[in-house]
């Protein structure tokens, strides 16, 4: 890792890489990126983000890989710090999301909140062999569809669809789904919106955290909205915490699973698993409620035969 980047276009717009935790979102920045990168703070934290240059239609753009993230209303530093740089950035930037495609129902959650935050984004579906190996098929082409966005299968530790990804970011689009939410919270969602203003995302998002509790925006409330209007905010807020008393977050949450789970059923097929009769049989009877156990007893007797007999008995034995 060098400390001296290549100089990035000032015109090009920022590329950001997004994604869940483990799906290969640092692997997928080196080939993009190759050797040059650097790594900062970001202001006011300790989350390192490591940016690099990325060559685009002979223009050079900044790609920074943003921390791993479950749900972009935060409940750690990693996740506020993944939704503020979208929130200043927005439109201006290129999203990049990087979605486990054996896995697919938590990356499509996150897929579902930049979609309402309208910034210009591309879906990369990483570990696709794995996903092959399990008899997991996703329909790119009919996903790319319902969402109104480039997505693109990706094998990031081979190399492949490395270039097509690059190829599609040109192509980046704001997709065109709405995740319709329960008729309550859609009233409340336009009561709100009126006393926001502009910002890196759409007002809808913007509504929909703060609908959710996001106390990290507080901040950002008082700096720029009116006090009638952080009044209007809370007294929606409130009413709808009465309607729903297991939390309006969860029930965001839940209608956004919700509809995930409904792109999946368009477009994911699942198949039996690829792999020999015998690795599926054993796997089979190492996780069957009856004869996993005394498989488990053997595995462990085994182990101790050979650290506890041979490996402290008969080597140290040898050894002295």
């Amino acid at each position: 890792m060098a400390s001296a980047p290549i100089p990035a276009d000032t015109a090009a717009a920022p590329v950001i890489l997004v994604g869940n935790p483990n799906v290969g979102k640092s692997a997928l920045f080196g080939r993009l990126t190759g050797t040059y990168v650097t790594v900062s703070n970001y202001p006011g934290t300790t989350v390192d983000l490591i940016s690099g240059s990325l060559h685009l239609e002979d223009r050079r753009h900044t790609l920074t890989d943003t921390p791993g993230v479950n749900n972009l209303i935060p409940t750690s530093e990693d996740e506020q710090v993944t939704r503020d740089i979208l929130m200043n950035g927005g439109t201006a930037d290129i999203v990049v999301q990087v979605a486990d495609a054996k896995n697919l129902r938590r990356g499509l959650f996150l897929t579902l909140q930049l979609a309402e935050m309208g910034v210009p984004m591309v879906l990369a579906l990483n570990m696709e062999d794995e996903a092959r190996r399990r008899g997991i098929t996703v329909d790119a082409a009919r996903l790319s569809h319902r969402l109104g966005i480039p997505v693109c299968p990706t094998v990031a530790t081979k190399g492949e669809g490395i270039q097509e990804l690059r190829d599609r970011m040109s192509g980046a689009r704001i997709s065109k789904l709405t995740v319709p939410y329960d008729p309550n919270i859609e009233e409340a969602i336009t009561e709100i919106v009126s006393h926001l203003p502009d910002a890196g995302i759409t007002r809808r998002s913007m509504a929909l955290m703060l609908l959710a509790g996001d106390e990290s925006l507080e901040g950002w409330l008082a700096a720029n909205v009116s006090l009638d209007g952080r009044r209007v905010i809370r007294n929606v807020r409130e009413r709808l915490e009465e309607l729903f008393p297991e939390g309006v977050g969860y029930q965001i949450n839940r209608e956004r699973l919700a509809a995930a789970d409904t792109l999946i059923g368009e477009t994911v097929r699942q198949t039996a698993p690829k792999g020999t009769p015998l690795a599926q049989k054993l796997g089979r009877l190492t996780t069957h409620p009856v004869w996993g156990l005394p498989i488990l007893a053997a595995v462990l007797w085994l182990v101790w035969r050979f650290v506890g007999i041979w490996g402290a008995g008969t080597l140290v034995g040898l050894m002295e």
